[in-house]
């Protein structure tokens, strides 16, 4: 069985050291010599992601609370997933951006994540501030599966997604945000980009910047956004600008503070767009900056 330890990467699980448990639903404890301190870490099955076991120094120390421990590990570990469907054309020259970093958050992304592509896990290229898919890990055109697995939860994800053109939808429901600060430029130019899938459960709670989140995702056409508590967000300018096939845009619980400035914050949606907001600051925004199309 090959599997992956904790962040110890992936190893194959000698079958004498697995110890099947009543009730355990096929989970298992793997009980070696490790390290003291070390137990408790979730074991992956690499073939399908699924938490398998618990990595223990003695069977004893853990098996009496393994349920607890199984519950704690998958809910830690499901905060940390993103899941995205990715369109690939092998004959297209172009590389295939999965993530990027900048200077507030590069020490925080790197080593900090792995990729799989159906199921199975793949190493990722990196070009100055991108991470890319590496084409030969494809055999053939069409649309993927990719799965990124955070190791800890992120502060900045400022350009997290800029200029993945490759990027049809992405799921979020289960990535934890409640420590984000930075979410600027965080979707910019995704213009393939047709559906975010759990935004509306984001914490936004302590975030500051939201400037060009989403400027010139052009096939984008729902955004509820009821949800975000922008009460400290001190930056929106273009935040929607150029998407240009929003259908629904609802921003209702949004609360502007005196010091968030809002340039050209809905520059370029259409009219036809419909539109929630309480604040009046923001509905006159809007009627002033979308164009009719």
């Amino acid at each position: 069985m090959i599997a992956s330890i904790g962040g110890k990467g992936d190893i194959e699980l000698p079958q004498g050291v697995i110890y099947n448990l009543e009730n355990s639903n096929d989970k298992f404890l793997h009980n070696c010599n490790t390290e003291s301190g070390y137990s408790g870490g979730p074991i992956i099955l690499i073939s399908s992601l699924r938490i398998m076991g618990i990595h223990c120094r003695y069977e004893k120390e853990i098996k009496k609370n393994v349920g607890i421990y199984f519950k704690e590990i998958i809910e830690s570990m499901e905060k940390k997933v993103i899941k995205c469907v990715i369109e690939i054309k092998l004959k297209n020259k172009d590389e295939i951006i999965l993530l990027n970093e900048n200077e507030n958050n590069k020490e925080e992304i790197k080593g900090n994540f792995k990729v799989y592509i159906n199921e199975k896990k793949i190493e990722v290229n990196k070009k100055g501030n991108k991470y890319m898919i590496n084409k030969n890990n494809i055999e053939k055109d069409g649309e993927y599966e990719i799965k990124i697995i955070f190791k800890n939860n992120l502060k900045s994800i400022n350009s997290l997604f800029e200029d993945c053109k490759d990027l049809l939808s992405i799921d979020l429901s289960n990535f934890d945000t409640s420590k984000v600060n930075d979410m600027g430029f965080m979707f910019n130019e995704c213009k393939k980009l047709k559906e975010i899938k759990g935004i509306n459960k984001f914490n936004t709670s302590n975030v500051i910047n939201m400037r060009i989140m989403f400027q010139e995702c052009n096939e984008l056409e729902y955004l509820d956004l009821s949800n975000f508590d922008t009460s400290k967000v001190k930056n929106m300018n273009l935040m929607f600008t150029g998407c240009k096939k929003l259908k629904y845009l609802n921003l209702e619980n949004f609360k502007i503070n005196n010091n968030c400035t809002l340039e050209n914050i809905f520059m370029s949606i259409s009219n036809k767009c419909k539109f929630i907001a309480k604040y009046k600051q923001l509905n006159n925004y809007y009627n002033s900056l979308c164009f009719i199309f």
